[in-house]
């Protein structure tokens, strides 16, 4: 995988919902929120993901699975901690 920095549209599910045809055809990556959290992200590939691609997403992943072990945390844990901190940063502002 390459190591470009790229924008990330941020949109709400509603809306990613209502124009998925059209992101579809897009090739813009997207994260897609649900009540100002990320649930998701699409990331189009118009052409078959190559191989070296593919090893790049499994190891990205299978670090991701060894940090979330070594920190204790399940996702589900993780995930409610994010939550907790994003109703934080809003009551600061």
């Amino acid at each position: 995988m390459s190591n470009t920095n790229l924008e990330v549209k941020t949109i709400g599910v509603r809306e990613f919902r209502e124009k998925l045809t059209e992101h579809l055809m897009s090739s813009e990556p997207i994260a897609v929120t649900k009540h100002g959290l990320t649930v998701g992200y699409y990331i189009p590939t118009h052409s078959p993901i190559s191989d070296s691609d593919k090893q790049s997403l499994t190891e990205l992943s299978m670090q991701l699975n060894d940090l979330l072990e070594a920190s204790g945390l399940d996702s589900e844990t993780l995930i409610q901690e994010v939550k907790e901190l994003r109703k934080q940063s809003k009551q600061v502002t």
